[in-house]
């Protein structure tokens, strides 16, 4: 499992970041001291306050679309954490509104539905899920790498 963080600091001599972890949930928000290789950059927008605040414009330029099937780290939706899945439909064609097949909605009721213009969403199908697909805003969906153990995002 990797957990989106905020870089606090970079370490140009050791190669390592000081992060912290980004759920608010967690009373103390802890920090942590990683190696540069553990550390993945999504887009977010800075300084916000709210989960619609924070999203930001998918650049297809910078992050190519990933095809169908292709491995992933996704944030899963509710949390602040990114686990390992597939792509089960691309933003472009995806215009599912509902946030989850096959199960009752876990979704933020304040997320708009997919839209491939407005709001890009991967359809994703988490490991151990069931085979459910869930809607996941395109700019919290990531290559996986190649060793995707107990690390952080950021």
């Amino acid at each position: 499992m990797w957990i989106l963080s905020t870089v606090l600091s970079y370490n140009s001599e050791k190669n390592r970041y000081t992060v912290q972890d980004e759920d608010e949930e967690s009373p103390d928000r802890p920090t942590y001291v990683l190696s540069a290789r553990y550390v993945l950059f999504v887009s977010a927008e800075p300084n916000a306050t709210t989960p619609a605040a924070r999203r930001r414009r998918w650049d297809r330029s910078r992050n190519p679309e990933m095809s169908r099937g292709q491995r992933v780290l996704a944030m899963y939706p509710g949390t602040t954490s990114f686990y390992t899945g597939q792509v089960a439909t691309p933003p472009s064609l995806n215009t599912n509104s509902s946030p989850v097949l096959g199960a009752a909605s876990l979704a933020d009721p304040a997320e708009p539905p997919a839209d491939p213009t407005s709001n890009p969403m991967y359809r994703i199908q988490f490991d151990d899920d069931d085979g459910k697909e869930r809607n996941v805003p395109a700019h919290l969906v990531v290559p996986q790498p190649r060793s995707s153990g107990s690390n952080s995002s950021s």
